[in-house]
């Protein structure tokens, strides 16, 4: 029956999959300070609702920018109000599409209002579905004294894994003693060795976030890779495989065993003879369903869960099983047993399913409780009734009743100490409310109290059962199936306090946060809607050889030389950082060539220093003083104007829009005469190159560059020319590609109606009265081409 089951959900889910049409989509913003995300998209979407997604999903005010994407090697601008389905621009939604958000009229897109400051205050950002950006300005540690891991886009899964083994003291201890130091020659493709790097990095960095792109490369995982969701389980084989691979053959060859490994059976016991056929197999992590098959209502904990999981299915009617004890077919049970469970015990819930009635994949948001205690004494009990006869029950019957007059006594006796333990507590709870007489106490004074009355419990529970087990981490899904944002709520081992570990973000929460994570939440409002539940949970067994974190002074002289050399690169890197490389152009004072050199422009540079540097490096102030000069945003590929900057003091950093190591524009040191004024550039214009008719020859004056806006109209540009050269001009011509010269005849057109681009080249002269395609102006047009 489960195999038929299976093999008819596959075959909905591929029938689904082949009528939905969801396109995986990459976007990448030409400003640094914007990381690149990605997402899926339904195919129904209309382009109106595309750009609110963007917007949403980059923390940008929807209007300030614009998308475009790549097609046959051409860009191509989405028009934000077109209410056309993505489907019609994008056919095969087997691949990957690359989008970008680029300035709209030359204007920055600008961010959202919301801070990060109130990001980081809830912990989690709440509006937010889908993850979170990294800023850079925000590069200090969190006050926390935790160190976040930046978003590769779609890794914050793998970040919430991470952080997790991080603050595990057995397994960060153990990868502490691995010893990599000979084979640094292979450290690229070396998960355990990128690991233990990271580690270092999260224990030692004063930076708010951490980057896991070597992590990632040592997986194997090419950019595309990292921009998709892989499954935790998965990941976490890689890396244990990874890590039972390279301690072969030493002292912690069993690492992975011993921490994450438990065994079960799985029986089938006949009901006749009770002959059991039985087969013993292993596991790292355990999943548990939401609900019963077939069921509309989910299990209220997840002490529930387990016993349904350990329930054994019956056997019967023309379902039995043939007994080969007795030779014939009988009813039977059939089930799985808990033989052992393993130290750090991973408990998947399995809230991603498939919905039968509507044939698509689904999320369960429905609550589940989960104890911050988990007894699993009674789940190693055998799950199925022993056939005694009647006298052996009688006397089983017997020792049970004196068994528990017995145990009562001692629970007697160990319930009085655990009052007078609770009372005690509450004896200090009320001095010290008797000492703080005049103070209101707050009800994060009482949760701290709470908190800590139920780490007293935890440490009583230790010499009471041997597998009890203590919640450290919840691993939360925050989304739909569509997509989602991860992170995790962890707990320290040293200082017993929950953190929220949302990327790069880390901020101290309340126990009560935990509970939230129950679910519950079940209302859905399109994209933005979101459900935030816990869907992954790990516990350590309460032992009182539970171990605690490394202290640096007892780290391995390799470990140490390690952080000193991993220290040394960052540090390199991060200086690197505070400054960039960028292309500086400038057209000669005396001759009018074209000069360019490279430009070492420092973050907290101004721009009027920035100036001062580049009128030397070209040697301008050699034939002009500085205030002849100015630098302006400009495009070396179409020889375009781009925008002119105006506040001196500005730092670079901010006017270049972030630092890179490439740029999709240059800067042009621009000169003028003593008795002129500089133009002022508005973004959105357009850069023309202008040819002013030699009358008394069949050629043309040396070119000079013109920046106007598109909104001018071909008169007003007339009127900008003549100015300029101090004549009129009455007959204006364009040259575009594969149409040729083209007349200018209709003063009142703008430059965007005569579709005019960056860059244009314009031929001036008042020479012709004739037709102009007969004209000798004409002649000389085709022979200059």
């Amino acid at each position: 029956f489960l195999a038929l089951k299976t093999m008819i959900e596959l075959q909905m889910i591929e029938e689904n999959s082949r009528n939905q049409k969801i396109f995986s989509c990459i976007f990448c913003c030409e400003f640094k300070e914007f990381s690149k995300v990605s997402m899926d998209v339904d195919g129904n979407t209309q382009i109106n609702e595309f750009y609110k997604m963007v917007a949403f999903k980059h923390k940008l005010e929807n209007g300030t920018f614009q998308i475009s994407y790549l097609t046959e090697n051409i860009e191509k601008i989405l028009i934000e109000d077109c209410t056309d389905t993505i489907s019609y621009f994008l056919s095969d939604n087997n691949k990957t599409y690359e989008f970008f958000i680029k300035s709209k009229d030359g204007s920055y897109p600008l961010k959202t209002k919301k801070t990060t400051d109130a990001v980081e205050k809830n912990g989690k950002a709440k509006s937010d579905q889908f993850g979170s950006l990294y800023n850079s300005s925000n590069s200090l540690k969190s006050d926390t004294g935790f160190v976040g891991l930046i978003n590769q886009a779609m890794t914050c899964y793998l970040n919430s894994l991470l952080q997790t083994l991080f603050m595990t003291p057995e397994f960060r201890n153990a990868l502490y003693k691995c010893n990599y130091e000979g084979l640094i020659a292979n450290s690229v493709a070396n998960i355990p060795f990128q690991l233990q790097k990271l580690f270092l990095q999260l224990e030692t960095s004063h930076k708010r976030a951490v980057e896991t792109t070597e992590l990632t490369k040592s997986f194997g995982w090419d950019s595309n890779e990292a921009w998709q969701q892989h499954d935790v389980q998965e990941l976490c084989r890689v890396l244990f495989d990874a890590l039972e691979e390279s301690l072969k053959g030493t002292e912690q060859k069993d690492l992975i065993k011993e921490l994450y490994q438990g065994e079960l059976e799985d029986y089938v016991k006949c009901q006749k003879c009770d002959h059991k056929n039985l087969r013993k197999d292993f596991y790292l992590d355990i999943s548990v369903d939401m609900k019963p098959f077939g069921s509309d209502k989910s299990y209220e904990s997840l002490e529930e869960a387990l016993k349904a999981f350990v329930k054994p299915e019956v056997l019967n009617g023309n379902n039995q099983y043939y007994c080969e004890h007795c030779k014939s077919k009988q009813d039977a049970h059939k089930g799985l047993k808990f033989v052992s469970f393993p130290y750090l015990l991973t408990i998947q819930l399995k809230r991603f399913t498939f919905n039968f009635k509507t044939l698509q994949r689904m999320k369960i948001h429905d609550r589940m409780t989960f104890p911050f205690q988990l007894d699993l004494s009674e789940l190693l009990k055998s799950t199925e009734e022993d056939n005694f006869d009647l006298k052996k029950k009688e006397e089983i019957n017997d020792l049970s009743m004196k068994s528990s007059l017995k145990e009562n006594e001692t629970l007697n006796g160990c319930q009085a100490k655990e009052n007078e333990k609770v009372n005690g507590f509450q004896a200090e709870v009320n001095e010290k409310s008797f000492n703080h007489l005049n103070n209101e106490i707050s009800d994060s004074q009482f949760l701290c109290e709470k908190e800590r009355l139920n780490h007293i419990q935890i440490e009583d529970t230790c010499s009471k059962n041997e597998l009890t087990y203590e919640l450290f981490s919840v691993l939360i899904h925050s989304g739909s199936t569509l997509g989602g944002h991860y992170y995790a709520y962890i707990k320290s081992f040293k200082n017993k306090k929950w953190y929220c570990f949302n990327d790069q973000y880390v901020s101290e929460i309340s126990e009560s946060e935990i509970e939230k994570s129950y679910g519950g939440d079940n209302k859905h409002g399109g994209y933005y809607s979101s459900s935030s539940n816990a869907y992954m949970l790990m516990y350590r067994k309460i032992d009182k050889k539970n171990k605690t974190f490394m202290k640096k002074q007892d780290w391995p002289v390799y470990l140490r030389k390690l952080c000193s050399s991993l220290h040394s690169d960052i540090n390199k890197v991060d200086a690197e950082k505070f400054f960039c490389k960028i292309k500086l152009y400038g057209f000669h004072p005396i001759n009018g060539n074209k000069v360019e050199a490279l430009l070492e422009v420092f973050k907290d540079e101004t721009l009027k220093n920035v100036t001062e540097k580049a009128w030397k490096i070209l040697n301008f102030h050699e034939y002009l003083p500085l205030c002849q000069c100015r630098l302006i945003k400009y495009d070396d590929n179409f020889n375009s104007i781009v925008m002119s900057f105006d506040e001196q003091e500005t730092s670079m950093v901010k006017l270049l829009g972030g630092f890179s190591k490439i740029f999709s524009f240059d800067l042009l040191l621009e000169w003028r005469k003593e008795s002129e004024q500089f133009q002022v550039y508005e973004p959105g214009g357009v850069t023309l190159k202008v040819y002013v008719d030699d009358k008394l020859g069949d050629f043309f004056e040396e070119p000079f560059l013109l920046y106007v806006s598109s909104n001018s109209t071909i008169g007003e540009l007339k009127n900008i020319i003549s100015l300029r050269r101090g004549c009129e001009f009455s007959k204006l011509v364009v040259y575009k590609e594969h149409r040729g010269f083209l007349l200018l005849d209709n003063p009142e057109k703008t430059l965007k109606m005569e579709s005019f681009y960056k860059y244009d080249m314009i031929f001036v002269t008042d020479t012709f009265t004739e037709d102009y395609k007969t004209s000798s102006f004409y002649k000389k047009l085709e022979e200059f081409t």
